[in-house]
């Protein structure tokens, strides 16, 4: 292969990188999970959780019974609606919203002209109670990604569903007809959980579920619901709760990830949810100390780099703890750490897992629990928080006992650690209605870039090794 091959392969991976890096940082992300291992024998993991995203919305045609898939905007307002649909800009796109409107549906198509901050003003200003954003057929995907960042970041404060009339042209050909006759049209939109997790966590009692502060750090809360003790996404959807309010550490750092621990209380309690109690300090110390054995579980994807392998069923792997300086020595100077835009490191409130052995977490397990096993009870040693690769490095996990007292302090639960040491006394601080633009919105959307950076790198390490030359030297 000559080094012209290598540079044209090198411009399309880093072009494939950037384009995953947008559709993260403009879409709620596609995270990697669980590789390897093996489906989880049903009921074994009664207190497992999953986040899942709230942002999917069934639009109906009440005059004519057709209904469409949508997604709500996870930053605006998320709920149903039915009323008479009203189109804004059918035939000029330069117009807005008219006072029509007041009380009832916009219908409009994107307009690169106006932009979304006008026309999402024109109605609601108008009295519109909600609205959908049509993408024209003209339109590229860059366009449309465009335009829903923009729209996204306004945190518009009535319900907006964005569909893509060339998927919808049914909704298109049956609205045009009232419109062009003067007739309303009545459409109802209702919001529904999408099918798959984009984070795990773990039921510790009452209303109370444990996940990373990355999971929810900027979030919606009305953006997402959790499916507690199921071990399918599909069939088991007794739990299905909202949210009431979400909280984090107030010294949880999403620079480094430390701290990277969080609570999210749950509108109701669960029912016939065992919980999972938090393993003694000392005994997580002892077993990381003996390098013990560990059981990591999650939703996601069952291949790594395959965005599209999702799994609905629970997997599970187990997975060897390993030393600290290992740890560190592997994650980074493997890769030259000076070239590592992020700044990851390893302290006191982390500690390492799975060693490349073909199967472990990934970005996007983040927030579910690692296990390990005391006579034979599964108890919590921590909770998947980030790592560079899916099954080629180790992970990293939060330390669970670490902040016994805190979540002790919060939520009133009785965890059963025997020894309660507060890392650095941090309290938990109320995050409920986060949607500040500098946080992680994308729920995991951090870990996945570092996956993507290293997954970059290391590719062009492997085609230069198989081409006989030397990967670059740290420096």
């Amino acid at each position: 292969m000559t080094d012209k091959s290598l540079d044209w392969i090198s411009k399309a991976a880093l072009g494939l990188l950037l384009f995953l890096i947008h559709c993260s940082a403009s879409t709620a992300a596609i995270q990697p999970k669980i590789v390897g291992g093996e489906f989880s024998k049903p009921g074994e993991f009664p207190f497992m959780a999953a986040l899942i995203y709230n942002t999917a919305a069934q639009i109906k045609l009440v005059d004519d019974g057709t209904t469409y898939k949508s997604g709500f905007l996870s930053r605006g307002k998320i709920e149903g609606y039915k009323a008479n649909g009203i189109a804004c800009n059918w035939t000029d796109s330069s117009s807005g919203c008219s006072s029509s409107v007041s009380k009832n549906i916009c219908v409009f198509y994107m307009s690169l002209t106006l932009g979304a901050q006008t026309q999402l003003s024109s109605c609601t200003e108008a009295g519109g109670i909600a609205a959908i954003v049509l993408t024209p057929e003209n339109f590229s995907g860059n366009d449309a990604l465009s335009y829903l960042a923009q729209a996204e970041d306004l945190a518009p404060q009535i319900p907006v569903n964005h569909l893509n009339s060339g998927h919808s042209q049914g909704f298109v050909d049956t609205f045009g007809r009232f419109v062009a006759a003067g007739l309303p049209l009545v459409i109802e939109s209702t919001p529904e959980p999408r099918d798959y997790a984009f984070c795990g966590g773990t039921y510790i009692g009452e209303d109370w579920v444990l996940t990373a502060a990355h999971c929810i750090k900027g979030k919606n809360k009305d953006s997402f619901v959790v499916n507690v003790g199921t071990d399918n996404l599909i069939k088991g959807k007794t739990n299905i709760l909202g949210v009431k309010s979400f909280f984090t550490l107030k010294n949880y750092d999403p620079k480094t990830l430390s701290h990277d621990i969080g609570l999210i209380q749950l509108k109701h309690t669960p029912i016939g949810v065992k919980p999972l109690k938090i393993a003694p300090e000392e005994f997580l110390a002892q077993r990381i100390e003996d390098l013990g054995e560990a059981t990591v579980i999650g939703f996601g994807l069952q291949k790594a780099g395959d965005f599209f392998s999702r799994s609905s069923v629970l997997k599970q792997a187990n997975i060897q703890i390993i030393p600290q300086a290992t740890c560190s020595a592997t994650l980074f100077d493997a890769y030259n750490q000076d070239r590592f835009p992020l700044e990851l490191k390893l302290d006191e409130t982390m500690f390492c897992a799975g060693s490349g052995n073909g199967s472990g977490s990934c970005p996007g397990d983040s927030g579910g629990p690692i296990l390990i096993k005391k006579d034979s009870e599964y108890l919590q040693a921590g909770l998947t928080s980030w790592g560079i690769s899916c099954d080629d490095f180790p992970s990293v996990f939060t330390n669970a006992p670490s902040f016994v007292e805190s979540i002790e302090k919060k939520t009133g639960l009785s965890l059963q650690a025997s020894v309660l040491a507060d890392s650095g006394g941090a309290l938990l601080s109320d995050s409920a209605n986060q949607s500040d633009s500098g946080s992680n919105s994308g729920g995991g959307s951090f870990g996945l870039v570092v996956f993507l950076l290293v997954f970059v790198r290391a590719l062009f390490s492997r085609l230069r090794q198989t081409t006989g030359q030397t990967s670059p030297t740290t420096d």
